[in-house]
């Protein structure tokens, strides 16, 4: 399976700038191996993948926001973003906040999504993340309207403009 123009050079950037990713999908376990088989090196990189139809965490499928949500749980650290958003992370850190709710709220403000479908927009913004949708050319308009910013490539994508290392 060929990959989307783009996602190589940013995966390879993200990691090698040691920002974390994951991968959230509603694939099966069988086709997200036959999607991924080629592509191994590429998806060492990931910290968790989280598989929506055979995690036992996930309750509701894309649109709604739990396999997002379950993902930026995962995370170790909170993934380091925007100057302000990894200050309010150190502060309800200090704070010592017990609530989860919380813990995980900020986790999700400093997460962003990649999509290519108008569900899993919905569910990634849902879950309180900023997404950014790479549409099939057929996708109407109107369905890319809830993503923060819609591409034609990923190769168009500047991580600078959210917070991430600027590519060399």
């Amino acid at each position: 399976m060929p990959f989307c123009s783009g996602a190589k050079k940013l995966i390879e950037h993200l990691s090698y700038n040691k920002v974390p990713i994951a991968v959230a999908t509603s694939s099966s376990e069988q086709s997200y191996h036959q999607k991924t088989a080629v592509h191994k090196e590429l998806f060492s990189h990931m910290h968790h993948v989280v598989k929506g139809s055979t995690d036992p965490e996930v309750i509701n499928g894309k649109p709604a926001p739990d396999i997002f949500r379950i993902a930026a749980a995962r995370f170790p650290n909170p993934p380091p973003t925007s100057k302000v958003r990894t200050q309010l992370a150190e502060w309800l850190s200090r704070c010592k906040m017990q609530c989860k709710m919380i813990s995980t709220q900020t986790y999700l403000l400093q997460c962003l999504a990649f999509e290519d479908a108008p569900n899993g927009v919905l569910s990634a913004t849902s879950a309180g993340m900023q997404c950014v949708m790479v549409p099939e050319d057929y996708i109407p308009e109107e369905l890319t309207k809830k993503a923060t910013l819609v591409l034609k490539s990923l190769v168009d994508f500047k991580p600078e403009e959210f917070g991430l290392p600027p590519y060399n």
